[in-house]
C-alpha cells in the first residue's frame, strides 16, 4: 500500500471509508474524488490533491494579487471543455483604474484554463443562502447578461459580487469587507481627532 500514491489510495479505500463515514461524526466525502474528509478543529483533511469536481453554478475563486482574487461561475462543459462565466474588464475600452471602475465591462464565457489554471471552489454562502437552480435561474441570467455592458466597480460590483448575485441572488464580497474592516477604524480615528 505504501507504493500506491495517496490520491489513488483514497479511492482504493472507498469501501472501507464508507463504513468509517457512518461512525465518524461530521465526516463527509470530498467533491474531488469522493474520498473521506474528516473535519479536525474546523479543518477538512483532504486525501487528494486535484481540483474538486465542479457542478454548474459553483463559484470559483482564481487567486490574484495579495489583496484581490477573481471570481466566476462554473457554467458547465461545451464539447468537453469546461467554461466559466465571469465579470471582466479585459476588453473594456473605458477604464478608470485609479477609481477602480470600468464603464464597459462584461460578463464573458471563457474556458476554465483561460480564466486561470489555479482555482478553488468557494460556495461560501451555502449555509446562509440556498443556491439558486442553475438551469432555471442562473444559466438564463448569464446568457442574458452577456449581451449587455456592465459597469465594473471594485467596491460595489466586482467579480465576487457578480458571482454571489448569480448563485444566491445576494451581492456580497468578502474581500471588500476585509478592506473595509481595515480602513474604517483608521478613518474613524482620524475623524475623531479632527485630522480629516
Amino acid at each position: 500500500m505504501a507504493d500506491v500514491p495517496l490520491s489513488d489510495r483514497c479511492c482504493f479505500l472507498r469501501p472501507v471509508m464508507t463504513i468509517v463515514h457512518s461512525f465518524v461524526e461530521g465526516a463527509s466525502f470530498c467533491r474531488t474524488c469522493d474520498c473521506l474528509g474528516i473535519p479536525v478543529k474546523d479543518k477538512h483533511i483532504r486525501r487528494c490533491n486535484s481540483h474538486p469536481k465542479l457542478y454548474p453554478g459553483d463559484i470559483l475563486e482564481f487567486p490574484g494579487n495579495s489583496y484581490f482574487s477573481h471570481f466566476g461561475i462554473y457554467y458547465g462543459e461545451r464539447d468537453g471543455v469546461p467554461y466559466v462565466a465571469h465579470l471582466t474588464i479585459r476588453d473594456s475600452d473605458t477604464k478608470l483604474l485609479l477609481f477602480g471602475r470600468a464603464i464597459n465591462a462584461a460578463v464573458k464565457l471563457d474556458p476554465l484554463d483561460v480564466v486561470g489554471k489555479k482555482y478553488k471552489l468557494r460556495n461560501y454562502l451555502d449555509d446562509k443562502h440556498p443556491p439558486r437552480d442553475f438551469y432555471v435561474l442562473i444559466k438564463p441570467e448569464i446568457d442574458e447578461i452577456m449581451t449587455k455592458p456592465i459597469t465594473f466597480d471594485i467596491l460595489f460590483n466586482n467579480s465576487e459580487h457578480q458571482a454571489t448575485m448569480l448563485r444566491y441572488g445576494v451581492k456580497k464580497s468578502e474581500q471588500i469587507e476585509k478592506v473595509y474592516s481595515k480602513i474604517v477604524p483608521t478613518w474613524k480615528d482620524l475623524f475623531e481627532k479632527k485630522k480629516i
